[in-house]
């Protein structure tokens, strides 16, 4: 009857509530396609949505409050599993004013001279430091914000420059602008991440994960790197 096909349901992770994690700019492309594309596999699961930084997050999938944390930030925890989600092209963000938001691409040589602002990760700093030198010049930084948007934030009310990943030109910031970096390298990217406790059996987690890996080998296919 209805009981027996809800506790088959629950069992393969297609019945109850999904309680992930997210912050910054993960939230504005990716991971709502990534849920998307899950709850249209199982509709009658409900989703919900903790937003918070990485240290919450953490604590909060310990508790047993969230299931997965979808994050930029790589966490090296001994009892979580971390899984590639997506490796997204970064673009330039620059205030709409600048000579350079008048360009259909931009060159990470034309930003020499430039003064970049960052999210709080040490890996954004690295990826600024990694792509400019590879060009011959040293970076020269503002300092940083908390995280990516807020960083595209600061771009609209300065001369600051900053690089995104793709998913934020989902966002429409007064004063700012995205701009395709050119070429389009392999190296220019930023990765988003999926996290969950080692030992975690929860079906509804292993039907996301699933979700995510299809997602994932799809993404392959459309994005560098």
């Amino acid at each position: 009857g209805q009981a027996a096909e809800r506790a088959r349901l629950g069992g393969t992770g297609q019945l109850g509530r999904l309680d992930v994690g997210l912050y910054g700019s993960a939230s504005f492309g990716v991971v709502p396609e990534v849920l998307s594309h899950f709850k249209a596999a199982n509709p009658e699961v409900d989703v919900t949505l903790f937003y918070a930084q990485t240290p919450q997050q953490i604590a909060a999938l310990r508790q047993g409050r969230v299931l997965a944390v979808f994050e930029r930030m790589l966490p090296f925890e001994g009892d979580l599993e971390v899984e590639l989600v997506a490796r997204e092209p970064l673009l330039l963000a620059v205030n709409d004013r600048h000579v350079l938001a008048q360009q259909e691409e931009v060159s990470i040589a034309a930003l020499r001279g430039e003064t970049f602002v960052t999210g709080s990760m040490a890996s954004a700093v690295a990826t600024v430091v990694r792509l400019c030198r590879s060009h011959g010049f040293e970076p020269q930084f503002a300092g940083q914000a908390s995280d990516v948007v807020m960083a595209t934030l600061l771009v609209g009310v300065s001369h600051y420059v900053t690089l995104v990943p793709a998913s934020m030109a989902n966002v429409q910031i007064p004063g700012v602008r995205y701009v395709r970096l050119a070429p389009l390298m392999a190296d220019a990217h930023m990765d988003l991440h999926c996290f969950y406790l080692k030992d975690e059996q929860s079906p509804l987690l292993q039907s996301m994960l699933r979700v995510v890996r299809a997602f994932r080998a799809r993404s392959r296919t459309r994005v560098p790197g």
